[in-house]
């Protein structure tokens, strides 16, 4: 057994968003930019989370799939900003 006990916070990179406007729908991510591109991205799924603590605050993540089959992991950031998180490869099943 490794001992790791996930990912590390190496693992998140900066990210900057957009966002659909209208209603409920600015909540759903539309595209990404990594590595200075930007990504027309697909939400797959939506989830809120809770960490450890007397009083945790439920943070929202989402799970998204680029066109070239990439899926990432979005979170919101301590500073306001936005973290991303490369969960499967381009071209991956």
């Amino acid at each position: 057994m490794s001992g790791s006990t996930g990912p590390s916070a190496a693992d998140w990179q900066p990210a900057r968003v957009r966002f659909m406007a209208s209603g409920r729908a600015e909540q759903t991510p539309v595209a990404l930019e990594v590595a200075g591109r930007w990504l027309q991205v697909t939400l797959l799924a939506e989830e809120l989370v809770t960490g450890p603590g007397p009083e945790p605050t439920p943070t929202r993540r989402y799970r998204l799939e680029a066109g070239d089959g990439r899926v990432f992991l979005l979170r919101p950031h301590g500073d306001g900003g936005w973290r991303w998180r490369l969960l499967r490869p381009a071209g991956r099943v």
